[in-house]
């Protein structure tokens, strides 16, 4: 729980000091404060982001849905719901992009616990 509320504030899901992302699409190779890489070498490692991010599109596009629905009912504007959910839908992934990186991170790491080779070497004085 504690990497899922670090995650949520975009900060290294192990100290949870530095922040992960460098821009809002760019994220550092490891933390600057723990050294704990953010790709853990695996192949297709930035895949696990894209999930989460297409998890919680999903998720929060249906529960607009069911809103719009549910206030407006009984006669929806079905065309002004589609119209926006097609906006929503090209925006709400680039809007959340940071946050599925992240989550993903903190994740992995309750799943699989940091190992020394996690870890990158400190750079030369």
């Amino acid at each position: 729980m504690l990497a899922l509320g670090r995650a949520l504030r975009l900060r290294c899901p192990v100290c949870g000091k530095a922040s992960v992302m460098q821009g809002w699409f760019r994220a550092y190779a490891h933390c600057p404060n723990c050294r704990f890489r953010f790709n853990r070498s695996e192949s297709g490692y930035e895949v696990g982001s894209l999930a989460v991010n297409t998890s919680l599109t999903l998720v929060l596009l249906t529960g607009a849905i069911v809103a719009a629905v549910a206030l407006t009912w009984p006669t929806p504007p079905w065309d002004a719901i589609s119209i926006g959910m097609v906006i929503a839908a090209l925006t709400v992934p680039v809007a959340i992009f940071p946050w599925s990186k992240t989550l993903y991170l903190a994740l992995d790491v309750s799943f699989r616990p940091p190992a020394p080779s996690d870890f990158t070497a400190p750079p030369p004085a």
